[in-house]
């Protein structure tokens, strides 16, 4: 596979673009706009194209939402860092991930998934699969195996994991199913963006086996910087989704006695 190297140009206004060093041109919606080969591009470079001032950022999941092919909804930044935290992911961890969406999660997991771990994800849309597939292949270069199932059937393949990050409307419904492929001490992340699911996911989690860490969710404020008028901003996404931690337990009690 020929590796790419893609680079961000970045506008405050939103309105960014790609510089793609292999063919020495920026990829600007449609528009293909070649570079004279004595201009050099590197990192914080700034250039000036169509009245905007750009600077050029290495890749980053940060930056991955504004060049990645888009196709459902992606999970929040803000929300995603926080569920690999939470996932405890390190870099021989082994992933899954149901509900890839576009692929911006999955980016993230692999950036601290090794060649040492693995990743697999599960998503029951064909869309979806080819979707975040290209934008890892393009990101990463680096191809990634995603089953072509309903969630709740998938049984484990006889293979033990550390954690699932699942983005899913109903995760409970395969919790007792789930303790089997999951390590004790193992964690499941869910994302609900309603009280009610909620709900059932630690009821049902908790009658299966799991234990219900937390559930919480994050609120990103903007604030609007100008001297002497800084305040945050007036609009925004406020609510997006419930985040829950469980951990899967080993299923024995040990009685301390003081």
């Amino acid at each position: 596979m020929e590796e790419r190297s893609l680079k961000i140009l970045y506008s405050r206004n939103g309105d960014n673009a790609i510089y793609d060093e292999n063919r020495h041109a920026i990829i600007k919606g449609k528009r293909v706009i070649d570079i004279s080969p004595g201009i050099i591009l590197k990192e914080g470079s700034t250039i000036k194209l169509d009245g905007l001032k750009y600077v050029v950022l290495d890749q980053s999941p940060l930056m991955f939402r504004h060049y990645a092919k888009r196709g459902p909804q992606i999970v929040d930044p803000k929300d995603a860092a926080v569920m690999t935290m939470y996932a405890n992911i390190k870099d021989n961890s082994r992933i899954i991930e149901s509900g890839t969406g576009s692929g911006f999660l999955t980016y993230m997991i692999l950036n601290m998934v090794s060649e040492n771990g693995k990743y697999l994800g599960i998503d029951q849309s064909r869309e979806s699969i080819n979707i975040t597939k290209e934008n890892v292949r393009a990101a990463l270069n680096r191809d990634i195996e995603i089953l072509e199932i309903n969630f709740h059937d998938f049984d484990g393949r006889g293979e033990i994991f550390d954690a699932a990050i699942l983005d899913l409307p109903d995760p409970w419904l395969s919790a007792n199913n789930q303790k089997k492929y999951i390590k004790p001490g193992g964690r499941i992340v869910t994302y609900l963006p309603n009280y009610d699911q909620v709900e059932k996911a630690v009821s049902a989690y908790e009658n299966n086996g799991f234990m219900h860490i937390e559930t919480f969710e994050i609120i990103k404020r903007e604030i609007i910087v100008r001297e002497g008028a800084t305040r945050p901003s007036s609009t925004g996404i406020m609510h997006t989704a419930f985040l829950s931690c469980f951990v899967r337990l080993e299923g024995s009690e040990t009685l301390m006695r003081g």
